[in-house]
C-alpha cells in the first residue's frame, strides 16, 4: 500500500488568508516599508498581543534574531561582553 500523506499543505493554509494578506503586502510595498516605521511598529505590536508579552523587536534574519537573544541572556546573566557579529560554530 503506497498512500501518501503530506507532510505540510501550506497551500491550503495560505488560500484561507489570502484576501488578508494581499492587502497588506501591497501596502508595505506601496510605503517601501521593509525596515523600520509604522507597518513594522505595527507588526511588533500585533504579534506581542498574540504572544501575550509587552514587548516584541523584529530583526532581519534568523541570525540577528540569535545574536539579540545571546546579548538579552548574558545582559540577564551579568556576563554581558562584547559579542562579535559574525557567530559561528566550529565542528
Amino acid at each position: 500500500m503506497n498512500t501518501k500523506i503530506p507532510f505540510l499543505n501550506l497551500d491550503s493554509q495560505y488560500l484561507s488568508l489570502r484576501d488578508e494578506i494581499l492587502p497588506k503586502i501591497d501596502e508595505v510595498c506601496r510605503k517601501s516599508a521593509f525596515c523600520l516605521g509604522e507597518c513594522v511598529e505595527e507588526f511588533e505590536k500585533n504579534f506581542a498581543d498574540y504572544c501575550g508579552i509587552k514587548y516584541c523587536l523584529g530583526v532581519n534574519s534568523g541570525t540577528s534574531a540569535l545574536h539579540l537573544a545571546l546579548l538579552a541572556l548574558l545582559q540577564l546573566l551579568g556576563e554581558l561582553r562584547t559579542v562579535g557579529l559574525n557567530l559561528y560554530l566550529l565542528t
